[in-house]
């Protein structure tokens, strides 16, 4: 099937939940294998000149933040930033903060 009539295709930012980075600035392999983890559907943007944005959709168990990713065609910026726009209006992911008592500790 053609993807030419889609006007924008919804995924996740990333397939893998943030983690803190404690761990991972402590250990390089661990590090450069999070970061391919993290760029499998934000590269994938990038390599096919699609046109992307990343908007807040929620948070972890443990608090840290989630988004979805909104793509279309190359140059169809203002089509997505619509689709952005109209998600924030109909949530309030956007406003949402985290709770990050356990960062001051």
């Amino acid at each position: 099937r053609s993807l030419a009539a889609v006007d924008a295709l919804l995924v996740p930012t990333t397939m893998t939940p943030p983690l803190p980075t404690a761990p991972l600035a402590a250990d390089l392999d661990e590090y450069l294998r999070r970061n391919i983890e993290y760029l499998r559907n934000t590269a994938i943007g990038n390599i096919l000149g699609l046109c992307g944005l990343s908007v807040p959709c929620g948070f972890t168990r443990h608090g840290f933040p989630v988004g979805l990713m909104i793509y279309g065609k190359p140059f169809a910026e203002r089509t997505i930033l619509r689709i952005g726009h109209a998600f924030q209006q109909a949530t309030a992911w956007h406003e949402a903060v985290p709770d990050l008592a356990w960062a001051t500790h």
